[in-house]
């Protein structure tokens, strides 16, 4: 979010926390060097950080215009190496995870996609397991349901075997994530003689802990806390046994 503090009549922003809390990390511009760069030290003069733009734009959501990339610190070698999928834009962060209901033939179902990154500066989606990915693409200028057998980095556009637009959900709808979009175009189904209808739903966002209780007070009984990282697509919780044992329970 926008900082009161700035750096040579340029824009900072603070890194805020899922819980609304800020934290260290920054994105500032270096005058010095003429860079932006995401610093998790903070505002300060200096040239270091993990990640640095090599453009004097006025903000840091501009540098997605320019041709240059963005530059991640290998620590281990200490070079400088291109991030393409890297990329500043404004608006909300996108959706962690998306539901989708109904779909073209193969597709069809009720799915939840996991975030996987930016891509074409836009949040890309994968069903977990699968080939099945909702992407921005901007050749076509459009939200993209479908297979890529070769992943993001492809750019294929259709699944494999089938025809253009066959077995391919898209919206032309020109917004940060699919569940943004209300009109969902799915392939002309012969047998149902229509279109099948396609929805694309937000997951809303799970609660920080939860309480598990039952008339037996019991050892899994008690506060569970939300986990950061996902498990077969979904959120999941963990109640340490004791505070010597690493041992946990978990839903």
């Amino acid at each position: 979010k926008l900082m009161a503090d700035r750096n040579d009549g340029r824009p900072a922003y603070g890194l805020e926390s899922e819980e609304g809390e800020d934290t260290k990390q920054v994105i500032r511009y270096h005058p010095q060097s003429k860079r932006w760069i995401v610093d998790p030290e903070g505002l300060r003069n200096e040239s270091a950080g993990d990640l640095y733009f090599p453009g004097n734009v006025p903000d840091p959501a501009e540098t997605s215009n320019t041709k240059a990339e963005w530059m991640m610190l290998d620590s281990s070698s200490d070079t400088w190496t291109p991030q393409p999928g890297f990329a500043c834009y404004v608006g909300r962060c996108p959706a962690k995870q998306v539901l989708f209901q109904g779909g073209p033939s193969g597709l069809a179902g009720v799915y939840t996609f996991c975030f996987t990154g930016l891509h074409n500066e836009r949040g890309a989606y994968r069903k977990e397991g699968t080939d099945i990915f909702v992407w921005w693409s901007i050749s076509r200028r459009r939200w993209t349901l479908g297979r890529l057998k070769d992943g993001l980095e492809s750019q294929v556009a259709l699944p494999q075997g089938l025809k253009d637009d066959e077995g391919v959900a898209f919206s032309r709808e020109d917004a940060l994530d699919p569940s943004q979009c209300s009109k969902w175009r799915a392939p002309f189904n012969p047998r149902r003689g229509r279109a099948e209808p396609l929805r694309c739903l937000t997951v809303g966002k799970p609660p920080a802990k939860v309480m598990v209780r039952w008339d037996n007070d019991t050892a899994f009984c008690g506060v569970y806390f939300l986990a950061d990282d996902m498990h077969k697509g979904r959120c999941y919780y963990t109640k340490q046994v004791n505070i010597v044992s690493d041992d946990r329970w978990t839903i």
